[in-house]
């Protein structure tokens, strides 16, 4: 095998920016890294983006069914 095939790796700290969460993890980056959203405060992770839209979607349904109600209603 070819010698120093592989990256080396080492063991730095990842720092969220946005809870000020820290994590240590491996990478061949020598240095600490500060990142923007974690899993831990990422909307797409925790949930909170998902239960937004259906909201969203449902109470629009809701009033276009109501309109659509009313109107026949008149007749």
């Amino acid at each position: 095998m070819r010698k120093r095939f592989h990256f080396p790796v080492h063991q730095i700290i990842f720092h969220c920016i946005s809870c000020n969460q820290e994590f240590q993890t491996f990478s061949t980056s020598s240095e600490a890294v500060r990142i923007g959203n974690c899993s831990n405060c990422n909307p797409f992770y925790t949930g909170a983006a998902a239960s937004e839209v259906k909201v969203g979607e449902v109470e629009k349904f809701r009033q276009r069914a109501q309109k659509v109600k009313e109107k026949n209603d008149e007749h």
